[in-house]
């Protein structure tokens, strides 16, 4: 079995700046685009996912939460055949 590897975000940078470094011409222009958009990604929510996040804000407010073993011991046994770290 493979093991799977993630990289730190100091490494993903480091690589990164290689990439740039040996770009050519299309290769920058690709990834100065995708940075652009990024920049100017904003996320619009409906009025029911307004409500939803302000209920469920209201009640961390008032102490109604769940603690996180709850919730996946909850869901392994909802969804089974669902992986969960």
């Amino acid at each position: 079995m493979q093991t799977k590897y993630t990289m730190s975000t100091t490494e993903i940078k480091q690589h990164l700046h290689q990439y740039i470094d040996k770009a050519d011409q299309r290769f920058l222009n690709m990834i100065y685009a995708l940075t652009k958009e990024y920049a100017n990604y904003t996320v619009v929510l409906s009025d029911e996912e307004k409500k939803a996040a302000d209920k469920g804000l209201a009640s961390i407010a008032k102490g109604k939460t769940v603690p996180h073993a709850k919730v996946i011991s909850t869901m392994k046994k909802k969804y089974p055949s669902l992986k969960f770290k």
